[in-house]
């Protein structure tokens, strides 16, 4: 059995709690929350049958998906299978990016379960970001693929670039730094 691995963001402390309310308000203040802030988003699978399936796997894999930050509930933002809304891009990439890293990410890997990592990991990777349009009659919103957003995928390859020409750089300015140093008490510096 496939189980669906889409998964949305959603808002611990809600905007209109935070404007709403002063307690809310207060507490969100408290605790160094903000509407856009990454502390106060939360990924949630769509599929409460993917949820159950995780409750039933081996603790490395409820640890894997725990460390990503994941809630118990579900939600269904409306976005197609695959997909993602444009506003949970920045989100989005942060969990991906605490996935992707996680040191239980390869034990996890090695179970076969219903909640099949490996899936999860190419589902989560692969989703691209759409933007919600209304239809003429505002009764239907038609998904969209971003012109200008990538999914974590067709990303990669571009980060691993720009890391290799940053570490370039690093190494350029190291090495200039030492020859810089060892020369330095030639000039009386």
């Amino acid at each position: 059995m496939a189980l669906n691995y889409d998964f949305d963001i959603h808002s611990i402390l809600p905007d209109e709690v935070r404007r709403n309310s002063p307690k809310g308000f207060a507490m969100a203040r408290d605790l160094g929350v903000t509407g856009r802030s990454i502390a106060n988003k939360q990924p949630l699978f769509r599929d409460p049958k993917t949820v159950e399936a995780l409750s039933e796997a081996p603790l490395v894999v409820q640890s894997l998906v725990g460390e990503m930050g994941f809630g118990p509930g579900t939600m269904e933002s409306g976005a197609p299978s695959g997909t993602y809304p444009i506003c949970d891009h920045e989100a989005r990439l942060h969990f991906v990016g605490k996935l992707m890293e996680s040191p239980y990410l390869e034990p996890a890997m090695q179970f076969t379960t219903p909640f099949n990592v490996k899936e999860f990991v190419e589902a989560a990777k692969s989703a691209y970001p759409v933007h919600a349009r209304s239809s003429r009659n505002g009764k239907k919103l038609n998904w969209e693929k971003s012109r200008t957003l990538k999914s974590v995928a067709e990303m990669s390859g571009e980060v691993v670039e720009e890391r290799q020409g940053m570490s370039i750089f690093v190494l350029f300015g190291l090495a200039l730094s030492v020859v810089t140093y060892n020369m330095a008490p030639m000039f009386g510096l």
